[in-house]
């Protein structure tokens, strides 16, 4: 895919880009030092139980709850 757009609209493109990637690298260090205590092992268990909590959630409110 291709479009023909202006040098202005082109370098407020590249500047809204690159402003989107200042902000995510801000967040993702935010993230890293919030948790920076906290093994991987244990973020990816937390990560699972967080996943099937929700899938059950879901599955309820589809009537689809399966039995313990």
């Amino acid at each position: 895919m291709a479009a023909i757009i202006s040098p202005t609209d082109l370098e407020l493109c590249s500047q809204m880009e690159a402003e989107r990637e200042k902000q995510f690298d801000e967040l993702l260090a935010r993230m890293r030092a919030a948790f920076a205590d906290v093994s991987e092992d244990q973020l990816m268990e937390d990560i699972a139980e967080i996943i099937e909590r929700d899938r059950q959630e879901q599955r309820q409110k589809a009537g689809l709850s399966r039995p313990a």
